[in-house]
């Protein structure tokens, strides 16, 4: 039996109440390491987004381009209220995506 295959959207941070991006992969580890070690160049890297601070898995790709393009769309009040319901510290949840694998 296969491994299930997931896309994840995900929000990534610089510091708490800092920037806020939000971005879509199938690979969510690469690219925690590719974030925290600005591996790739692109505004990870410029703004120093190094902090995976919230995600969202989907098992369609087309529904997480879809949940993608919505959270791009929101405020940043309406960002900050969705993480803050799931992680009002914006902790770092790398750890927590590691089990993942």
């Amino acid at each position: 039996m296969h491994k299930p295959w997931y896309v994840y959207v995900y929000m990534t941070t610089n510091e708490k109440n800092g920037i806020l991006y939000v971005g879509i992969t199938n690979n969510i580890l690469q690219k925690i390491v590719d974030h925290k070690f600005w591996l790739v160049e692109g505004l990870a890297k410029k703004y120093g987004l190094n902090t995976c601070i919230y995600y969202e898995f989907y098992a369609d790709m087309d529904v997480a381009m879809a949940r993608e393009k919505e959270l791009k769309g929101w405020s940043r009040e309406q960002k900050i209220e969705l993480l803050e319901s799931k992680n009002p510290e914006w902790a770092d949840l790398k750890e927590e995506i590691k089990k993942l694998k």
